[in-house]
C-alpha cells in the first residue's frame, strides 16, 4: 500500500527544460550562421524548432523522478517504471545534501538520500530536482516509516549534544540571547555584491570567447547580427541570475533574528512566540562540524522550528571564525537552552544536515 508519493519540482523541472533548450538552441544557432546552402539552413532550422525542444523535454523526463514511500520499502521510479526498491527492514536512512559553488559564486544544492545496507556498504541515491521542502518533508516521513530517532547528520559530524534527560536546567526565569543581526547583514551585503561583480565579468567573458575565434575566422561574414543576439543572451541570462541571488540575500536578510528568548515552555524570537505544546521538531546546526575547506566562509549556521504553524528558519551566522565572517558565541549556550526546554516534552534539538 502505497503512503505517499514524491515528485520532482515543477518550477525545477521547467528551468532544466530551459536550461537544456537554451543549450541546444545555441547549438542550431550556430549552425544557422555558417550555413552556407539552403540545406544546411533547413538543417538548422529543424535543429532549432523540432530537435532541440524535443531532445530537453526526453531528457527532463529521463531526469524526473517519482519516488513511493509504502509501508515497507521506497520504490524509485522513472517513467511510471520502478528502477530501484529498497525495504525498510535491516536498513539505515539519513539525508545527505552537498553543495557545489559553481565558479564560487553560485551554491548548488544536490541533496540525497543515503542508505546504509545490511552488507555495512552505504550508498547516496539522487534525489533529482526535489524542493528543499519536498525533500525535508521526504525525509523526515521515511525516518518515521522505518522508525529511526529523526535525525540528518552529515559523516563525520560529532554529537557533543547531550540527551533530553542530560540536559542542562534552565536558569529560573529563562534564559535571553541577543544576536548580531546587523553585523550579518552588511556581511551577507557584501558577499551579495562582491559575487554580482565576479558574475558579470565570467557572463561577460564566456560570449567574448566565443565570438572572438568565429569572428577573427570569418572576417568577411557580417557578425553584427551575431553579437547583437549574444549581447541580448548574456544581459538576460545576467539579468536572470542577479535577480535569483538578490531573491536569496533577501530572503536571508529576513530570517535573521534579532533576541532570542527561551523560557521553561517556549521560545520567542522577536515578535514571534513559538510554545512547546505547538513544537513538533527543532533543528539546528551541530556544534561541532569538519567542513570541506572550502566551503568555511560561507557555512551558515541555522535554526528551523517546525510546528504547528508550519516551518520557520533562521540564520545564526557563521560557523567558523574567519575573517569577514560573523559568528553568534553564544550558540553553544542557545542549543544546550532550547534542548533543556525540549526535554519537558520528551524531545531533543535534532541536528540540521548543511
Amino acid at each position: 500500500m502505497v503512503v505517499s508519493t514524491y515528485r520532482s519540482s515543477a518550477a525545477n523541472n521547467i528551468l532544466s527544460v530551459i536550461a537544456f533548450l537554451g543549450i541546444f538552441e545555441l547549438v542550431s544557432f550556430f549552425v544557422i550562421q555558417v550555413a552556407t546552402s539552403r540545406n544546411a539552413i533547413i538543417v538548422g532550422l529543424v535543429l532549432a524548432f523540432i530537435v532541440s525542444p524535443a531532445l530537453a523535454v526526453f531528457i527532463q523526463l529521463m531526469r524526473h523522478l517519482k519516488i513511493e514511500l509504502t509501508d515497507t520499502e521506497i520504490r524509485f521510479l522513472r517513467m511510471g517504471r520502478p528502477f530501484r526498491v529498497i525495504p525498510f527492514a535491516n536498513h539505515h536512512f539519513t539525508s545527505y545534501i552537498h553543495t557545489i559553488r559553481y565558479q564560487f559564486v553560485i551554491p548548488v544544492e544536490y541533496r540525497y538520500l543515503r542508505v546504509l545496507y545490511p552488507d555495512g556498504t552505504t550508498k547516496d541515491h539522487y534525489c533529482s530536482s526535489f524542493s528543499k521542502n519536498t525533500y525535508h518533508r521526504f525525509i523526515s516521513e521515511i525516518l518515521q516509516l522505518s522508525g529511526q530517532y529523526v535525525k540528518a547528520l552529515p559523516s563525520g559530524d560529532v554529537q557533543d549534544l547531550p540527551a533530553a534527560n542530560e540536559a542542562p536546567e534552565l536558569p529560573f526565569g529563562g534564559a535571553q540571547y541577543s544576536f548580531p543581526k546587523e553585523a550579518l547583514r552588511k556581511t551577507l551585503h557584501s558577499e551579495f555584491l562582491r559575487n554580482t561583480i565576479l558574475l558579470s565579468f565570467t557572463i561577460l567573458l564566456i560570449p567574448a570567447a566565443i565570438l572572438t575565434p568565429i569572428v577573427m575566422g570569418i572576417p568577411s561574414m557580417n557578425h553584427t547580427r551575431t553579437i547583437g543576439l549574444f549581447a541580448i543572451i548574456s544581459a538576460v541570462v545576467l539579468a536572470a541570475i542577479v535577480f535569483s541571488m538578490r531573491l536569496s540575500y533577501a530572503k536571508k536578510i529576513s530570517i535573521i533574528p534579532e533576541t532570542i528568548r527561551i523560557t521553561d515552555n517556549s521560545i520567542k524570537i522577536d515578535e514571534q512566540i513559538f510554545h512547546l505544546s505547538q513544537i513538533y521538531r527543532v533543528e539546528m546546526t551541530p556544534l561541532v562540524m569538519f567542513p570541506n575547506p572550502n566551503a568555511v566562509r560561507t557555512l551558515l549556521r541555522k535554526m528551523t522550528i517546525t510546528g504547528t504553524e508550519g516551518r520557520k528558519e533562521y540564520l545564526l551566522g557563521h560557523y567558523a571564525r574567519i575573517k569577514k565572517c560573523v559568528e553568534f558565541k553564544d550558540y553553544g549556550a542557545l542549543v544546550f537552552s532550547i534542548n533543556a526546554m525540549l526535554r519537558n516534552a520528551g524531545k531533543a534539538v535534532v541536528f540540521l544536515q548543511q
